[in-house]
């Protein structure tokens, strides 16, 4: 998980012991770029922007390829990029430090891509293992007919691992925020490095390492993520918890339909029969503690097990799931015991309310 301290920034020799260390780090992921789509639970964006053009002089493009390959573009009170300026760029390992309120995280990245081409040059860096984020970002200029350049920055991700609970809730509250200032500044400090950048290696501290030093159209590919997971995920999560909050082994039946075997036929069973006892006078309060703490416990397995289908956050998952249960549990009871509608009857309107769920889910 990404290491972090507070106040003041990493030291130098601490870097680079860290980024000794990172050498050997794998990718905290295991999806190809095609496979992170919205509907696999990764967020796709981009932002893009019109940097310089041929007629503010010949050297622009050059200028922002050197800025891009030592990464100049980041402004550095936001993220400061370290690394060793005479690793070739394809290969080269770097330690990112965040910044955000006075805290410092150093998460790692491997640049794994790199296009070198007449009017093309940048590269995709991917997440290693350490890093809060998982997913992969290109950095790419362009140069068309026309002579306009143009700076794209195109991120997939999802969350990674976070050192704490509550750099976790940060993220859910300020990470829009800081990204899209930080897309905003990359190409403005890229279009002035352009235009007046120098075209020389950046200079290296005693422990040989480089501490790095517009009108711009920001787009999201995919649907926003809902506290740090996917929409579809979470909406899964909160049917099926107030189907578990309705009736306690609906949630688990809907799961079991994809499986096969004893287990899901009993699980089948028990749903079907809890539906027949609720119309009679056999079933208590589900409120009353013991039925609560049941579909708190069925609510959270099933919350978990999406979560973890989804390669979602599981413990998040048992979290929404249980806390969607216990309230539809609440509100269920409550309907059922104020509205002027006769038992059986007010029995089938909630059966017909968890099977329209099912079947959208299962």
């Amino acid at each position: 998980m990404a290491e972090w301290r507070f106040w003041n920034q990493w030291p130098a020799a601490a870097v680079k012991a860290r980024l000794d260390q990172v050498q050997a780090a794998r990718l905290n992921f295991a999806a190809t770029e095609e496979d992170m789509t919205g509907e696999r639970g990764w967020d796709h964006y981009y932002s893009e922007a019109v940097i310089a053009s041929e007629a503010d002089g010949d050297d622009c493009f050059t200028r922002a390829r050197v800025a891009l390959a030592n990464y100049q573009f980041s402004d550095p009170s936001i993220v400061l990029a370290h690394f060793d300026p005479a690793d070739p760029l394809l290969g080269r390992r770097m330690l990112l430090e965040i910044h955000v309120l006075r805290l410092h995280y150093l998460c790692p990245i491997l640049v794994n891509r790199v296009r070198d081409e007449p009017g093309v040059f940048g590269f995709r860096y991917d997440t290693l293992d350490g890093h809060f984020e998982r997913g992969v970002e290109w950095f790419l200029i362009t140069k068309n007919h026309q002579g306009e350049i143009r700076f794209r920055i195109e991120a997939r991700w999802r969350q990674g691992q976070f050192p704490n609970w509550w750099s976790r809730v940060g993220f859910v509250m300020l990470s829009t925020y800081y990204q899209r200032q930080w897309h905003r500044l990359a190409h403005q400090r890229l279009s002035q490095l352009a235009h007046t950048g120098s075209t020389q290696r950046p200079r290296r501290d005693a422990t040989g390492l480089t501490h790095q030093g517009i009108g711009v159209t920001f787009t999201y590919l995919t649907k926003r993520r809902w506290f740090l997971m996917n929409q579809g995920t979470l909406a899964k999560i909160v049917a099926l918890g107030a189907m578990t909050g309705m009736r306690s082994m609906a949630g688990l039946a809907t799961l079991a339909r994809a499986y096969r075997g004893p287990a899901r036929s009993m699980i089948s069973l028990a749903a079907a029969g809890e539906m027949i006892a609720d119309k009679t006078s056999m079933i208590g309060a589900r409120t009353d503690p013991l039925p609560l703490a049941a579909r708190a416990i069925i609510g959270a397995a099933v919350g978990a097990r999406i979560a973890v289908e989804q390669e979602e956050n599981g413990l998040l998952g048992a979290l929404l799931g249980a806390a969607t249960a216990v309230s539809a549990a609440y509100l269920a009871h409550l309907a059922r015991t104020r509205l002027p509608v006769p038992r059986v009857a007010g029995g089938v309107l909630e059966d017909s309310m968890v099977i329209a769920i099912a079947s959208r889910y299962a």
